[in-house]
């Protein structure tokens, strides 16, 4: 009896994954990330395979850990671990130098198993690995991608186990979200950022487009929230893009000095491209990025038609003073009910101001903690304006949206991205800061060429909101991707954004754009990247009736080119993944800007939406 019971209980800690052993091992005391970089070492090394031979998957792995100053003992599938004292961790604490063990349960079942060591762990379910006697035998090779279900490679009733053999410290969570942008339809010499801050939690950069064949001079003059400021150098090679991240100019502190608007300027006659993503990880709890392609000039007057001081929103607005002498600035807050508040402050010259709505909103889950807003310099001196939003969305989804404001009311805004899809919730907000009421149209272009439309009365100085799936509910399937226009059809301005919140695969976050006003034939578009952990996508709107044939033009980190044709029909979208062209790979080549261009007469719109989930830090 007491021989039975020892039996079933080494089956259940086998069968189960070792729960005890997972509490009771303690780890080797070495750098478990030195047993990656070893491995990393013998990348493009081949060693004889069969039984016991240093080309085998396991093999490597003991060596591997040996030569980073550990112990990998004698024993089974499983028991090879605990013997060594490894400890098991899950799949989510999985970090570099740890191991990934695929097995059956039986300790002693060498027929189909694989072993693997993690350089680093994607935060999706999926890892970069290095790897011996898989691509070919004996060959020690990478997949910065990998998939560790065994079901998914013809293994039928195996699973991963992760392995650790080092005292490490588990990594912080992944930042994971997803930022928009609609692009620019023309380089400018100069471009503005009203927002920016190198706080701890906080990661901006600016990545900078030169479409031009010369090299173009660019510098970068930071106006920090203690008003001083500082400058940066620096050169784009032609037909090319340079990243540049600020807390290498200006490092990291929680104060004032580490806030800054910034502008970014050519200074040798030519014409660039500029947008400032950041990622974050706001108070420690709502973690994802943003992205924005700066203002091309200031202007005494911003609009934006989104905000909210609902329960687990908090925006703010950020006022740049690029000019010679303070800014009087007033914002007009109007408000889902039809009142408006208003809020004043002084900008100085050369400087940022932060105005936080909660101030004089307060917070309420009702329609009067909505609003859209007007920012305007009373006194003329031009400013530049913009809203980045933070968010808990129903207490399930975190992350943050950022947009710059338009410049004045339009008739008619295009919007090419959009999509009902599970995990997917977009909405239209609409302002309408004139004395009269605006009819409102939206016009849905679905992915599947099928057309609808939606309309509603939008009052005078309020803001009225639209939620798509309400007309076309949700399924997995192109019908519910869609591309949209925003018409008043009785000639009153409007002014229109775009949030959608989402849970992307597992990446959960929000991102909202500021419609175009019309069509145009080339969108550039500075920032772009298929290195692992991001996922880029072009949505491309056609609002005419003809098709429109439009060529991609990639312009890469390493100084290459690729392009990728494609026709869009009329009265439609289409949805381009770079990946698909360019590939995943963690180096430059994978970087890129873009131009999209309509190569046959017609007019597009096009957004860049891009989704992501990269270790914490990075």
């Amino acid at each position: 009896m007491i021989i039975g019971l020892v039996i079933q209980l080494f089956a259940a800690l086998v069968i189960f994954n070792n729960p005890f052993v997972v509490e009771t091992a303690k780890a080797q005391d070495f750098d478990n990330a030195r047993v990656a970089d070893c491995a990393l070492a013998e990348l493009g090394t081949v060693r004889p395979t069969g039984w016991d031979q240093p080309g085998e998957c396991i093999k490597s792995a003991q060596r591997w850990v040996a030569e980073a100053g550990g112990c990998f003992g004698e024993g089974g599938v499983i028991s090879g671990y605990t013997n060594s004292g490894a400890i098991q961790v899950s799949a989510s604490q999985a970090t570099k130098g740890d191991i990934v063990q695929w097995t059956n349960g039986n300790d002693n079942d060498w027929s189909h198993p694989h072993t693997v060591c993690i350089v680093q762990n994607h935060g999706n379910g999926r890892y970069w690995i290095v790897q011996s006697n898989w691509d070919s035998p004996g060959l020690v090779s990478q997949n910065l991608n990998w998939d560790p279900n065994p079901q998914d490679y013809g293994r039928s009733g195996y699973y991963a186990m992760f392995w650790r053999f080092g005292n490490v410290t588990p990594p912080p969570p992944p930042i994971s979200g997803g930022h928009d942008v609609v692009g620019a339809t023309s380089p400018a010499s100069t471009f503005y950022f009203a927002e920016g801050t190198c706080r701890p939690g906080f990661n901006p950069y600016f990545c900078i487009q030169n479409p031009g064949r010369t090299t173009a001079e660019v510098t970068i003059t930071y106006m920090k929230g203690d008003g001083t400021r500082d400058s940066q150098p620096l050169t784009v090679p032609g037909t090319s893009r340079v990243t540049v991240s600020p807390r290498d100019k200006l490092g990291v502190a929680d104060d004032a000095a580490h806030d800054f608007s910034a502008t970014v300027q050519c200074t040798n006659g030519g014409k660039i491209v500029v947008e400032r993503p950041m990622y974050f990880d706001y108070k420690g709890v709502w973690t994802g990025g943003h992205d924005v392609v700066g203002a091309t000039s200031p202007a005494t007057s911003f609009y934006f038609a989104e905000g909210t001081t609902r329960p687990g929103f908090d925006p703010y607005v950020c006022i740049q003073n690029p000019g010679g002498t303070p800014a009087n600035v007033a914002l007009t807050y109007m408000r889902g009910n039809g009142t408006t508040t208003a809020q004043y402050l002084t900008v100085p010259p050369g400087s940022r101001s932060t105005a936080h709505p909660a101030d004089v909103l307060g917070t309420g889950n009702d329609a009067t903690h909505d609003f859209s807003c007007r920012v305007t310099s009373t006194n003329g001196a031009r400013i530049v304006a913009e809203r980045p939003m933070y968010f808990d969305y129903k207490g399930v989804w975190t992350g943050g949206s950022d947009v710059v404001g338009a410049l004045a009311p339009s008739t008619c805004w295009y919007f090419a991205e959009g999509t009902t899809r599970p995990g997917f919730d977009p909405y239209l907000t609409v302002q309408n800061p004139g004395p009269g009421t605006a009819n409102v149209t939206v016009t849905y272009m679905k992915g599947d060429g099928s057309t609808c439309a939606q309309s509603r009365a939008v009052p005078s100085n309020s803001r009225g909101t639209f939620h798509p799936s309400d007309v076309l509910g949700a399924a997995d399937d192109t019908a519910h991707d869609f591309s949209c226009s925003i018409v008043s059809t009785n000639g009153v301005g409007i002014v229109a954004e775009r949030p959608i919140y989402f849970d992307y695969n597992g990446w959960d976050g929000g991102h909202d754009v500021v419609g175009a006003t019309s069509p145009a034939s080339t969108f550039y578009f500075a920032e772009g990247t298929c290195r692992p952990g991001f996922n880029p996508y072009f949505c491309i709107q056609n609002p005419g009736r003809t098709t429109a044939e439009v060529t991609i033009t990639y312009m890469k980190g390493d100084g290459t080119r690729d392009s990728q044709p494609l026709t869009v029909p009329g009265t439609s979208r289409v949805t381009v993944s770079p990946r698909d062209k360019l590939g995943v790979a963690d180096d430059a080549a994978h970087d890129f800007s873009a131009t999209v261009q309509c190569t046959n007469g017609g007019k597009i719109v096009v957004e860049r939406p891009m989704y992501f989930c990269i270790p914490a830090g990075r």
